[in-house]
């Protein structure tokens, strides 16, 4: 097949090889060999192509969970537009500083001047830990502005001055804040981080998707929903423009979210799905008590929940 194709364009960019999944080239056979490797992952699109979606789990099987210690010199500090800004939270490591997670350029792109940021977007990272996320934005050339490893660990990748790609939606990019939750999502991860020495997470059930039902998968720890409210807490002090409301749509509450009608428009703090209806991130995460909460932070400097 030509370059054109999506499969072999992908498999340059990410690195991959048709024998990964037991095909020999780039024909109908691998684009099968991928759908039923896709058919095994819930939340997958079926469709042949083993783009980033598809590759994410791949990198997720092929890696093992790391127990790593927060680094010596974290500190409390965030960069907004090169200048360190104080958030309630004392375990922050930004670029540059030891045992950093920054991303090169090529995956996101420097901005000249302050953007006008009015959301933030929450995803998961579909990863055992925040390096195991690093790993697969930077492969991909794809970016975060941070990523909040299992132990609450806040790891800025990129200045939030910066526009990074985490939506498939460059207006949407422009004006808002990626934050990765670090979670392996799959019942099946489970036995390996508690191997690795990471306490179990909690199981998820009963949640739907854009009205679709979805398998049990696993949560969030609790350090790391409180080190999101002090995240959001820290950039609502220092970008007039973001407010801490959750403005999902109207089944975006509880156990059920959706695409919102339009969204462009969505402002405040929402799930990933809510903006791209082909995700499923970031389910479980409780984003009305992160909003209140981080709400409840704003002029308590230096104090954790």
């Amino acid at each position: 097949m030509s370059a054109h194709d999506p499969n072999e364009s992908w498999s340059i960019r990410l690195g991959w090889k048709p024998s990964d999944f037991g095909a020999a080239d780039f024909d109908d056979t691998l684009v099968a060999a991928v759908k039923e490797y896709q058919r095994a992952w819930p939340g997958l699109n079926v469709d042949g192509i083993a783009g980033p979606a598809t590759w994410r789990r791949m990198q997720l099987a092929r890696t093992a969970p790391s127990l790593v210690s927060t680094p010596p010199d974290a500190g409390d500090c965030i960069l907004v537009d090169g200048h360190l800004k104080s958030i309630p939270w004392p375990k922050v490591i930004t670029p540059g500083e030891q045992g950093h997670l920054g991303l090169p350029k090529i995956c996101y792109r420097p901005c000249p001047r302050r953007r006008a940021v009015d959301l933030v977007v929450t995803h998961w990272d579909v990863a055992y830990d925040a390096r195991g996320c690093h790993r697969t934005l930077t492969r991909a050339e794809y970016s975060t502005h941070f990523c909040i490893d299992w132990d609450g660990t806040i790891y800025q990748m990129v200045d939030v001055a910066n526009e990074a790609w985490h939506v498939r939606t460059s207006g949407i990019n422009a004006r808002s804040i990626g934050v990765d939750l670090n979670n392996p999502v799959y019942l099946t991860a489970q036995e390996r981080v508690v191997a690795a020495g990471q306490p179990a997470r909690p199981v998820m059930n009963g949640y739907r998707i854009n009205s679709r039902a979805t398998a049990p998968f696993l949560g969030f720890h609790d350090v790391q929903i409180d080190a999101y409210c002090a995240l959001l807490a820290g950039l609502a002090m220092h970008i007039p423009t973001l407010r801490l409301e959750r403005v999902g749509t109207e089944a975006s509450t509880g156990k059920h979210v959706c695409l919102a009608p339009d969204p462009d428009a969505v402002r405040g703090v929402c799930h990933h799905a809510e903006v791209q209806g082909n995700k499923w991130d970031c389910l479980g995460a409780p984003l009305d008590l992160v909003c209140a909460r981080a709400i409840g932070l704003l002029g308590l400097p230096n104090q954790v929940p």
